[in-house]
């Protein structure tokens, strides 16, 4: 089954639209994380970036450098993919009527410039990455990767629907290529691909990955009888790591949380009942959490293709300020600030560990859980009712669990 020509085309673009689906539920949580961190940013950017690997794959065709196919069957292979790729997005976007996050229109399942960005980088792939070097693989994902993100950080698009368009990218391209196959056989082959086995132990690489997962975060106690309930929300990270043995490589991490807050407003108007008659409405905003980490990394084969690993770092995080108001309705609101806790730059120490296994020679998929101990000491204000507020310095520590999956670009070493 997994040298069949079906398991091929699919093993990579399936995953992606079976996690797309599976997000949906979520899509809000990792929208809240992108309006936490830059509830404003828009640019166009992301119109012209999709068509980047194209123009890369095209100028490189142009200039003579040859890749897999020649003009006529390369041509041929990705008319037949944007016409997979087109019907495909369009049917989807009509049938399904899913409202954008900035609420332009009903378009926005599945994603159409993510589609476009990764079949374009497929093509790309099988041009040059599988021919030539895999840095090319690398740069056409890379900027497919960039132009799924800038949808979503514009507020396009949900989270699923740049993965289930990526994945209808991927296959597009890899059902276009196989019609093509079909019509030209060999001879429209210039070159073959090269043969790797990455599985093979004895040598080193390192990688560039993505993460998404899902984040629970330990319960936190304030001062003044403020306590904050286990958080859940989304997650997000760029990794990497390059390894200067056969299981040891110096590894980092840049990494954003988002958590809905979940103050526990019954506890604290038990204990302050003249605030409880005076509220109608408690409004908490979102806990924000990014951190930057440097350490080790130790990885093991399992079996051929599978390995396991963990990684030890420590570096800075930093903690986003948080507010709790309080809200008597009357006939105007009345909003009045409860608690205000400041952002603040903290410690923290990052546990990991992971399955990967290698798809192919230049890409690896992992299951990972995570471990976070951030130690804050920040300022805060509390405005107690009928009375001058309170200002302190307060100590916690900050717990977060994420599990999830990672997507990396492997590059081996000779």
């Amino acid at each position: 089954m997994v040298n069949s020509e079906a398991y091929r085309m699919t093993h990579i673009s399936l995953p992606l639209m079976v996690v797309g689906l599976s997000t949906i539920n979520s899509d809000k949580r990792f929208r809240s994380m992108r309006n936490s961190y830059i509830p404003t940013l828009r640019y166009h950017h992301d119109d012209y970036l999709q068509y980047a690997p194209a123009a890369l794959l095209v100028g490189l065709k142009v200039s003579g450098v040859e890749g897999s196919s020649t003009w006529g069957k390369m041509l041929t292979a990705d008319a037949f993919s944007v016409g997979i790729m087109a019907i495909t997005v369009n049917s989807l976007k009509l049938s399904t009527n899913r409202l954008r996050p900035d609420r332009t229109d009903h378009k926005s399942f599945p994603s159409g410039h993510s589609a476009t960005a990764f079949m374009t980088a497929t093509m790309l792939h099988k041009e040059y990455g599988l021919t030539r070097s895999p840095f090319y693989s690398i740069a056409g994902y890379s900027l497919a990767t960039a132009t799924a993100l800038s949808r979503q950080l514009n507020n396009k698009h949900w989270f699923s629907d740049v993965l289930v368009g990526a994945g209808i990218g991927i296959v597009s391209t890899e059902m276009g290529y196989f019609l093509a196959d079909q019509i030209f056989g060999n001879k429209g082959r210039i070159r073959q691909n090269k043969q790797y086995k990455p599985y093979v132990i004895d040598k080193k690489y390192g990688y560039l990955g993505l993460q998404t997962g899902y984040g629970i975060r330990g319960n936190i106690k304030l001062p003044h009888d403020i306590e904050i309930g286990q958080l859940q929300g989304a997650y997000a990270a760029l990794t990497g790591a390059g390894y200067f043995s056969n299981h040891w490589g110096v590894a980092g991490k840049v990494a954003f949380s988002q958590a809905a807050p979940d103050f526990k407003y019954e506890k604290y108007f038990a204990l302050h009942p003249e605030t409880d008659l005076r509220t109608d409405q408690v409004l908490s905003k979102s806990l924000t959490y990014s951190n930057f980490v440097l350490g080790m990394e130790y990885s093991t084969q399992v079996i051929p293709g599978i390995n396991a690993g963990g990684s030890v770092m420590g570096g800075v995080a930093w903690a986003g300020s948080y507010r709790i108001d309080l809200v008597k309705e009357t006939d105007l609101y009345i909003t009045r600030t409860l608690f205000k806790a400041d952002s603040h730059i903290i410690p923290n120490i990052d546990l990991n560990c992971y399955i990967q296994r290698f798809v192919n020679t230049h890409m690896g998929v992992k299951l990972f859980f995570n471990y976070n101990l951030g130690f804050s000491d920040n300022h805060y204000s509390y405005y107690p009712l009928a009375e001058n507020p309170i200002h302190g310095k307060g100590k916690y520590n900050m717990h977060s669990f994420t599990f999830g999956a990672e997507v990396s670009a492997l590059l081996w070493r000779k």
